[in-house]
């Protein structure tokens, strides 16, 4: 089933989300039992849906062969500009472009006019979830220790506060 951004405004009102990417914290979370709430929605990036027993919303800026095993009950965002093979899942393809007006939009508008482009897929499932009216992320699997993660956590992390999205990272200690 093909869907739209707009369908998804405040689906998820107050709701709390886990973002799993594929970074060296997920094999450790997903071994500790007590890391992951169970009562929130998990969404995965990229094939790294694949590795989980349960996910709900899967983004990917460059689809790949991979989507045609995700699951009929989960739902693929991706832009509208990037192929979709064959998908048994629901789908919703958004408009994205580089404008960076876009990034001082209200979840409101982007659900209308399409996602800020150019800061990958992180940021596209940041922006996503704040559509969805979802108020704090655990990101798991959301790290490295390179350059170039370092100055892409920057950005989303910027991006997740001007939408009003806080974010959390396994593994890191809250500052007291």
């Amino acid at each position: 089933m093909k869907l739209s951004l707009h369908s998804f405004l405040d689906r998820h009102c107050g709701r709390g989300a886990v973002l799993y990417g594929s970074g060296p914290s997920l094999e450790v979370a997903l071994a500790d039992e007590d890391a992951i709430p169970v009562d929130v929605l998990h969404c995965a990036v990229n094939e790294t849906a694949l590795k989980l027993d349960r996910v709900d919303y899967v983004f990917a800026n460059d689809v790949q062969h991979w989507v045609a095993e995700l699951p009929a009950s989960v739902t693929l965002f991706h832009p509208r500009r990037t192929a979709c093979g064959p998908a048994q899942c629901n789908v919703c393809a958004f408009d994205d472009a580089a404008d960076a007006s876009r990034l001082t939009a209200l979840p409101e508008s982007l659900a209308r006019s399409g996602l800020f482009a150019g800061e990958g897929t992180i940021n596209s499932a940041i922006q996503v979830l704040a559509i969805m009216g979802i108020e704090e992320v655990l990101c798991v699997g959301i790290d490295g220790d390179h350059a170039p993660y370092d100055r892409l956590r920057k950005r989303f992390e910027a991006h997740a506060a001007r939408l009003g999205v806080e974010l959390y990272f396994y593994g890191e200690e809250e500052a007291e």
